[in-house]
C-alpha cells in the first residue's frame, strides 16, 4: 500500500456470513402493489403524447389516497391543479383534498447541481414531510445542462438524486423521461439511465386512441409482470374559460373498468 495513503481514514467494510444473511430474510415491499416498490429509484419513459405525466400523477394519487406522503416536482408548467381535480372527480369524488399529504413544487429544479439537490431536500424537510414517493417530471426540465448521452454525467446525476432525495428520506423516486426518437423501447440517452436505476417502465400509446400500456419488465426485488393498460378519459371540471368553453382535463382509468386486462390498476 502506498505510504502516502496508508494512514488516511477509510470507511469500515464488513462482510457477513451466509448464516447471518439468511437469519434476516427480506421480502419485496410495495408502495403500490405490483407497480412501485418501496425506497427504489424508478424511471418511466415514453414518447411525447403518451400521457406519462398523467400516469405518474395517477400513481401519485393512489399513493396519497393510501395515506402516504408525496412530494412532486412538476416542471411542466401550471395545470397540475386541474389534473388533480379531474382525478378526484373520477376516482374519489367524496375525498377532501385537504386530507391528502401531497406537496408540490411547480417549477424546475436543477438536480444536476449539488447545491440545488440539497436545497430541494431542505425544502421537503421544511414542508414537514417525509415523502414515501417523490416524483420528478421531467428529467429534461430538471437536469440543467446535463448531457443525456454521457454515461459519466448521467451516473453522477442519478447519484445526486439517489443520495440527496431517495436515501435522505427513504423515498421511492419516480423520474419521468422520454424515449429515443429511433429506439422507442428504451429511455433516451445514456445506458446508465436504466443501468443505474432500480426499476424501469416504458409507456406506449395505441395509435389513434387514448389507450396506453405501461411495461412492468424490471423491478428491484420482484419478477416481471404483464403490462398495465390505461384509458385516458376527458373530465369536465365544471368551469368555463375566458371564451366560455368548458375547462377539462384527463384522468386515467384502468383497463379493468373498460373490460380489459385485470392487471390494470
Amino acid at each position: 500500500l502506498d505510504a502516502s495513503i496508508a494512514d488516511k481514514p477509510r470507511r469500515k467494510i464488513e462482510f457477513k456470513s451466509v448464516q447471518t444473511v439468511l437469519a434476516n430474510p427480506t421480502r419485496p415491499k410495495w408502495l403500490l402493489k405490483d407497480i412501485l416498490e418501496e425506497n427504489v429509484f424508478a424511471l418511466m419513459a415514453g414518447p411525447r403524447g403518451t400521457y406519462k405525466s398523467f400516469i405518474a400523477l395517477h400513481w401519485m394519487m393512489l399513493t396519497a389516497i393510501a395515506g402516504f406522503e408525496v412530494a412532486v416536482v412538476s416542471a411542466e408548467g401550471s395545470g397540475i391543479d386541474r389534473r388533480i381535480r379531474a382525478w378526484l372527480q373520477k376516482h374519489a369524488p367524496g375525498k377532501d383534498p385537504g386530507e391528502l399529504k401531497i406537496n408540490i413544487f411547480e417549477g424546475r429544479i436543477n438536480f444536476n447541481d449539488d447545491l440545488e439537490v440539497i436545497a430541494a431536500g431542505d425544502a421537503i424537510e421544511a414542508a414537514g414531510i417525509k415523502p414515501a414517493l417523490t416524483t420528478i417530471d421531467t428529467l429534461s426540465k430538471n437536469s440543467g445542462g446535463l448531457d443525456e448521452n454521457s454515461n459519466s454525467e448521467v451516473k453522477a446525476f442519478i447519484g445526486r438524486i439517489d443520495n440527496g432525495i431517495r436515501r435522505r428520506f427513504s423515498s421511492t423516486v419516480l423520474l419521468v423521461h422520454h424515449t429515443g426518437h429511433v429506439e422507442g423501447g428504451r429511455a433516451r440517452g445514456a445506458s446508465a439511465l436504466e443501468a443505474d436505476t432500480d426499476a424501469a417502465y416504458i409507456v406506449k400509446r395505441e395509435p389513434g386512441t387514448r389507450l396506453v400500456t405501461v411495461s412492468r419488465e424490471r423491478f428491484k426485488d420482484s419478477g416481471d409482470l404483464p403490462p398495465l393498460t390505461y384509458q385516458a378519459d376527458i373530465v369536465d371540471l365544471g368551469d368555463k374559460d375566458e371564451f366560455e368553453q368548458p375547462v377539462t382535463s384527463i384522468a386515467l382509468v384502468p383497463a379493468t373498468e373498460e373490460g380489459g386486462d385485470p392487471a390494470g390498476r
